[in-house]
């Protein structure tokens, strides 16, 4: 079972990796953005369908949306956006699980990871696309650009956040 997820996986990055050539190569011009610079794969996976979501329009609209964390158990219990769900992009079975979190919460599902050159984020937002799931989106500022905005609304080691100062 495991063996036919990693095919499907390997598969849909293939599929990405086609649709980006497809798409560039056909565009008569392809112009940089101030984006492309601070988001280096973020055309990659818009292609695609994976809709990106900035940090203020998360908080603005915070209350709308399971906040899915696909990095890391370890990762996540060190420093996490508060009530974020916890399911790695390595889980055994995360599509199930996201499908499940769907179902259950009838909103749509934001993931997120370390930041603007962390991939976990577009795969699972792509991931997701495969999957008939399209009320997903990509927080890819990632967690520390969200704790440096938002502290008191992030959680490290447990313990909301005081300041960004805490960051190393």
């Amino acid at each position: 079972m495991a063996n036919k997820g990693l095919k499907m996986f390997n598969m849909l990055k293939t599929m990405i990796a086609f649709a980006t050539i497809a798409v560039l190569t056909a565009s008569p011009v392809f112009a940089s953005t101030s984006d492309d610079a601070n988001f280096p794969l973020r055309a990659e996976y818009e292609v695609v369908g994976v809709k990106p979501f900035s940090t203020q329009d998360l908080a603005s609209q915070f209350a709308n949306f399971v906040i899915v964390d696909v990095r890391s158990d370890y990762e996540y219990h060190t420093l996490h956006i508060e009530d974020a769900q916890s399911i790695p992009l390595s889980s055994p079975n995360f599509i199930g699980q996201i499908q499940a979190l769907a179902e259950k919460t009838k909103k749509p599902i934001v993931f997120y990871c370390n930041g603007t050159t962390c991939s976990k984020s577009y795969q699972a937002g792509a991931l997701a696309l495969g999957h008939n799931l399209k009320n997903t989106f990509v927080y890819d500022a990632g967690i520390f650009a969200w704790a440096k905005a938002y502290p008191a609304r992030t959680t490290l080691l447990g313990a909301a956040m005081k300041s960004d100062s805490q960051l190393i």
